[in-house]
């Protein structure tokens, strides 16, 4: 008994079509496709610019129709044969007499290609059916993929192009009007009436690249002017001219960064006038050979950017791991703090505080020592905090960057006149400062009085509130981030001792969170509250909608708080790694209840938390179903939080935090 070619009815496939693949006659099945095809098209910019089609040669494979027949399982064909009582055999058919032989073979084709303008690197133009063919389907795509070259003139950033541009000396002092040639050929006029110093940008509107959906819509240009100075040296009588014509004296630092140092490590007497005679002339004991000059600079640029103003996140990490912010002559219950002056040697590189760098450099006749905390040079011979020009601006573009960096606007310098430094010296300085004003307890507020004065007394989200830096239009009593303002305004008043009572604060988290009202809370839920106020408001002060918070927030709290916490899971049979990385705003550690109270410490905590951890999971590369997982601090940020309880829960009071 045979069963027919589709069109009749079988009997047996009611009981053998699902076993075999039956049952699905009246189901359409998806036609295999060709493999995609991706080629590179390598244009420059200015054809991006302008547009431009470029013709494609290439060779494409196709199946084409031959004599003979072909072994397919195209129709999926099952059929069903008696060999004898109550027994049956089904077999698959291998030869179909409908489908065609068929041969492969190679065909030239020209595409015609469109550099559509203002298209992005790596844009994609699709040819339907140009790809690899199929025996039994359909071919797949062509694929013409965009690869712009780099230009010797213009750098891409979006829609933005940037240029740079070299002006004499002369036409930077007296102004200039030049013309630059762009993409297509037009001219565009640049022009200045005033000063240009190097490094200065001009911004061009409209001159950019065109936008890739909407070509009426263009793009910025930056020009960038590099100065030219003469190569000849000039006379002691053409000094003497440019002197008197300039009347420039040098770049003295900023006064308000030494008023900020006299106040924040409290130094007085000597000290305190030996930091203002910065502010009056440079020091003789710098050096004067090229090649001690380059060695001192190279160092200084190293030392600021890694340790005094780390220009990245993974350098902050490199500063602390190294102990740069410790002194090794320290005593021991003072070396895990970071000290008041913390100076690095130039010469050995070794950290201490200024008391043991004095000591060094005398003994070793090492010269200078950099403070890390504000990237002021101490001479040994002076024994004193000593001035230089080149040295100055490298500390203020790097503590510039550092800024920018955690979110906070740039500093300007300021070049005070002999008249300035004169006051300065005259100025009557205080002895004391006022003490700051306490917090009062609203009854059971106490979880809320411990937070806020965690917050007021960081020096980040101090500096961030009392320099005016927020701006916001909401209405009053309804954004925490003017509230947190106005508590460091009053915070750091002078003029009164009664104690803060923050309602303001604690209005707004009871309105705006998920936090019960009234009655102890829990501190650290406080906390938690706080931080997504601040972090929502920041980054939507015009809107009362929710913020998305992402790895790349640059809010203060983010800025501050976060970090990233790595997890390791290591195979035990092949040592195959699993990686992933998220971020954190606290970290909760256990404390060890059989351990003495004082031989527990953070670091003991923190031990217990990086611990291998042994886990069941199957390893996708060898299947073996044992594993070790280690957690780890990729990023710190400038504050860390810890979140400590006890192993045992037996005791209300045995949980605290740090």
């Amino acid at each position: 008994m045979m069963g027919g070619g589709g069109g009749g009815h079988d009997p047996f496939s009611s009981f053998f079509g699902d076993f075999f693949g039956g049952g699905h006659e009246n189901g359409e099945e998806e036609k295999p496709r060709g493999a995609d095809v991706v080629f590179d098209l390598f244009v420059s910019l200015e054809e991006v610019y302008v547009g431009h089609f470029v013709e494609v040669k290439r060779k494409k494979a196709v199946y084409k129709q031959t004599s003979g027949t072909r072994k397919c399982n195209c129709r999926h064909e099952m059929r069903t044969e008696q060999i004898g009582m109550g027994r049956f055999q089904m077999y698959q058919v291998q030869v179909c007499d409908e489908c065609p032989n068929v041969v492969l073979a190679q065909e030239s084709r020209t595409l015609e290609v469109e550099v559509e303008v203002g298209a992005h690197d790596g844009h994609e133009q699709v040819f339907v059916g140009e790809g690899e063919p199929h025996i039994e389907g359909e071919p797949g795509d062509l694929k013409i993929r965009i690869n712009v070259e780099k230009h010797p003139r213009f750098e891409r950033k979006g829609d933005d192009l940037y240029t740079n541009v070299t002006i004499s000396l002369q036409d930077a002092l007296n102004g200039f009007k030049m013309e630059i040639e762009h993409l297509d050929g037009h001219k565009v006029t640049v022009e200045r009436e005033k000063v240009t110093w190097p490094g200065a940008r001009l911004r061009k509107k409209d001159e950019g690249m065109p936008n890739l959906t909407n070509n009426n819509q263009r793009g910025v240009l930056y020009v960038t002017f590099d100065v030219e100075f003469p190569r000849t040296g000039l006379t002691e009588e053409q000094k003497e001219l440019v002197s008197d014509i300039l009347k420039q004296s040098d770049v003295k630092p900023k006064k308000s960064n030494l008023c900020f140092l006299i106040a924040l490590h409290g130094v007085s007497g000597d000290s305190q006038a030996n930091l203002a005679n910065v502010m009056s002339s440079s020091c003789v004991h710098m050096p004067s050979a090229p090649s001690e000059k380059k060695r001192l600079r190279s160092w200084y640029a190293v030392i600021a950017d890694k340790c005094a103003f780390p220009r990245t996140d993974s350098y902050a990490v490199t500063a602390v791991t190294m102990g740069a912010t410790r002194c090794s002559e320290c005593p021991p219950e003072k070396r895990m703090s970071r000290l008041p002056l913390q100076m690095c040697c130039s010469r050995c590189s070794s950290f201490l505080c200024l008391m043991h760098m004095k000591k060094h450099l005398k003994e070793n006749r090492h010269e200078f020592a950099m403070s890390i905390e504000t990237g002021f040079v101490y001479c040994a011979w002076c024994s004193d905090f000593v001035y230089n020009r080149v040295l100055e601006v490298m500390r203020l573009g790097a503590m510039n960057k550092y800024r920018t960096r955690l979110g906070l606007c740039k500093l300007v310098s300021w070049n005070p006149t002999d008249a300035d430094i004169k006051a300065w010296d005259m100025m009557t300085r205080v002895g004391h400062h006022a003490q700051l004003r306490g917090l009062l307890n609203m009854g059971s507020t106490c979880y809320m009085n411990s937070v806020l004065q965690a917050l007021v007394h960081t020096p980040v989200l101090r500096d961030y509130f009392l320099s005016d830096q927020h701006c916001c239009q909401r209405p009053p009593g309804t954004c925490l981030m003017c509230t947190m303002h106005q508590l460091m305004q009053d915070f750091h008043r002078g003029d009164s001792s009664d104690p803060v009572a923050p309602s303001d604060v604690l209005h707004i988290v009871w309105e705006q969170s998920q936090m019960s009202m009234g009655g102890q809370q829990d501190a650290h839920e406080f906390f938690l509250a706080v931080h997504d106020l601040l972090h929502r408001h920041y980054n939507a002060p015009f809107s009362s909608s929710p913020v998305a918070e992402t790895d790349a927030c640059k809010c203060i709290v983010h800025q501050t708080f976060t970090g990233k916490l790595r997890s390791d899971i290591i195979c035990n049979k092949c040592s195959s790694v699993s990686s992933s990385t998220q971020p954190f705003l606290d970290v909760s550690l256990i404390v060890p209840a059989t351990s003495p109270a004082d031989q527990i410490g953070i670091k003991t905590c923190l031990e217990m938390f990086c611990a291998r951890e042994d886990l069941d999971r199957n390893c996708e590369r060898c299947g073996c179903m044992r594993a070790t997982r280690r957690m780890s601090f990729k990023l710190v940020d400038s504050y860390f939080i810890s979140v400590c309880s006890s192993a045992s829960h037996r005791t209300p009071s045995s949980s605290f935090e740090a």
